[in-house]
């Protein structure tokens, strides 16, 4: 079931930044909601700017994917995150992750999203994220764990339907501990 409010927050996300009093060159930014957000309106925020700017034609500030995940991450995700950021910094190349894990990819045409939550269980709950980039439908699973009280992102499951393609899982926590 979609919540409205999520997607009345991504609408507000989007007009806040089309109203924002900033020089005519400055590119449209996206203040992270607090701390104790929702699971739904953390992931509203993560696709705000890609709705702001759906066709990738640089209007908008999406900073780092990875990097606003990791404002919402948890330890163990946070900790994968700042491994692989250590290695691309040792390696001055890319180590686990070369794409957006927001939206599946390194380039978006992104249309249809839908954001969804399924039912709370204690303190973890999933929202997914369902969309098509580039005409291929995807779905994002978000994981949340409740930790002192804040939700957090403990993993993300990216799943692409390719038309004739077999369904591909990108499990983030797996991709970031590999050696």
């Amino acid at each position: 079931m979609i919540k409205q409010t999520g997607l009345a927050l991504v609408i507000a996300y989007v007009l806040m930044a089309g109203t924002a009093t900033a020089a005519p060159a400055a590119k449209k930014t996206f203040p992270a909601p607090a701390k104790s957000a929702s699971p739904h309106d953390i992931v509203a925020w993560l696709y705000a700017p890609y709705l702001a700017d759906p066709h990738a034609t640089d209007a908008v500030d999406t900073g780092s994917a990875i990097d606003r995940v990791h404002r919402f991450a948890d330890a163990a995700l946070r900790q994968g995150i700042d491994r692989d950021n250590s290695c691309m910094r040792r390696s001055q190349g890319i180590c686990n992750l070369d794409f957006d894990v927001v939206i599946n990819g390194q380039d978006w045409d992104l249309s249809d999203l839908r954001i969804s939550d399924d039912a709370p269980a204690g303190d973890r709950q999933t929202v997914h994220a369902r969309f098509s980039n580039d005409h291929i439908p995807m779905d994002v699973a978000f994981s949340f764990v409740r930790v002192a009280g804040q939700w957090r992102i403990h993993n993300l499951d990216d799943i692409q339907h390719e038309p004739g393609k077999p369904v591909e899982h990108i499990d983030l926590l797996k991709l970031l501990n590999q050696p």
